[in-house]
């Protein structure tokens, strides 16, 4: 039984005392174990269904060293930002409560709206991660894979209060809202409310007024003030392309989640493209917030790579294999990556429409001309940036816009090149690194 059931299972029915060494929400906090452990947790693969297909999205993630790293600084700011807020003690619910008011303010007596004041933990300091993923390489899978550590859902318990009676406090392990496409703050702010009220079975996202429909400070003030209130152990951002990083709306919308991670102290772990995370420098300091704990950079694996050989032999033994009922050719591993760069999305398109052909194909074994033939069809969607990508490793120049067109797609060595100097434009052309991610 996990740590997260355990606590679970007793919440309803435990009173928590009040005092500053007995902080109840540490009971729901997922503690670091070791790497091996953490890769063995990180890694889903999903299970075949009697129809022959595979549950869920058929996308697996085999874990690698960069992704246990993250979730074990993400484990320890969760930790130390719990310790923070302990709801058992009487000063801290006071901030609870203040927190509530917030919430629940929306106009006075006489139609005027009441000024909204921030709330914010003491002695509390910006925890924000800025994961860069390219696109087609698993980024919802590694999503999930972190909510099933950290844990999902609300667990309730109650404290002991000044006066002697009992009140229910939550803790809402985590909260995911992906990152609008038009970056537009309104839409974030809406997903949030119903993933909130989905969560802990509240009505906000059916509100029409209230700090959240305000303007940005207030609506800062009151995402701040929803973390403290439910006890939020980490807010997940994912999904942030450069092409959201390009809208006017953005700096808003980063400004808003830069705020709420220094009002509160809570986790902030947002994923974007390399593109995403070469543009984070254009908003400034607005944004500092969101990285101050750093950066992580998951890249698409090399051909030499023995993480990509894993990936090809898992590939090949779920949906190849029981089409052309032979073991894996010697050239499988390094053709497959040709096709796909290394992309595990792409490479699990790619084989998952082969599968889909199982009854038509023609018998005999797989050839390299038939998995061309394959691979122009299931990947006709790709083209275009899996050709840009093949050009970075083939030529030492290109456009800055040409660049930023791919931006979700390229190394990030090669998206941080683009932004300019001092000296140069956009529409300048650079020389392509030949080491890094880019090789």
């Amino acid at each position: 039984m996990t740590i997260q059931e355990t606590a679970s299972q007793e919440a309803p029915f435990a009173i928590h005392p009040a005092g500053a060494r007995s902080n109840p929400c540490l009971d729901y906090v997922q503690k670091w174990t070791d790497y091996a452990d953490m890769l063995d947790r990180l890694t889903i693969v999903p299970e075949r269904l009697r129809d022959g297909m595979l549950q869920s999205d058929a996308t697996a993630n085999f874990a690698t060293e960069e992704q246990a790293r993250l979730v074990q600084v993400v484990l320890s700011a969760i930790y130390y930002s719990t310790l923070e807020r302990n709801p058992a003690d009487f000063a801290f619910q006071n901030l609870l409560l203040a927190a509530s008011n917030v919430l629940a303010d929306t106009e006075d007596a006489h139609g005027r709206r009441i000024p909204t004041l921030p709330v914010s933990v003491p002695n509390a300091g910006a925890r924000g991660f800025f994961v860069s993923i390219p696109a087609e390489m698993g980024q919802h899978t590694l999503v999930r894979a972190i909510e099933d550590i950290v844990g999902k859902g609300v667990a309730a318990f109650q404290v002991t209060t000044p006066s002697g009676m009992p009140i229910r406090v939550n803790r809402l392990k985590s909260l995911t809202v992906p990152f609008p496409s038009n970056a537009s703050p309104k839409r974030f702010v809406n997903t949030l409310l119903h993933e909130l009220d989905d969560a802990i079975g509240t009505g906000y996202a059916n509100d029409a007024t209230g700090p959240f429909h305000r303007n940005s400070s207030d609506c800062a003030i009151a995402l701040s003030a929803m973390g403290i209130q439910q006890n939020l152990g980490l807010l997940i951002v994912p999904f942030i392309t450069a092409g959201a990083m390009a809208q006017s709306a953005s700096g808003v919308l980063l400004g808003e989640l830069s705020q709420f991670a220094t009002l509160t102290g809570i986790p902030v772990l947002c994923l974007g493209s390399p593109g995403a995370a070469a543009a984070l420098h254009e908003h400034g300091s607005s944004a500092a917030a969101l990285y101050s704990m750093g950066g992580t950079s998951i890249p698409a694996f090399r051909v030499d790579e023995p993480q990509w050989r894993l990936w090809a032999e898992y590939l090949w033994d779920t949906y190849f294999e029981p089409v052309f009922t032979h073991g894996i050719p010697d050239w499988f591993t390094e053709n497959l990556w040709s096709h796909t760069l290394g992309h595990t999305d792409a490479a699990t398109k790619l084989s998952r429409y082969v599968f889909s052909l199982r009854t038509t194909i023609p018998a005999g074994p797989l050839s390299q001309e038939l998995l061309s033939e394959l691979a122009e069809k299931a990947l006709v969607l790709l083209r275009a940036p899996l050709n840009a990508l093949r050009l970075t490793r083939q030529t030492s120049r290109a456009s800055r816009a040409g660049v930023r067109r791919f931006a979700d797609w390229l190394p990030l060595d090669v998206s941080i090149l683009a932004i300019p100097s001092v000296t140069e434009s956009y529409g300048d052309t650079l020389s392509l690194p030949l080491v890094g991610e880019a090789t």
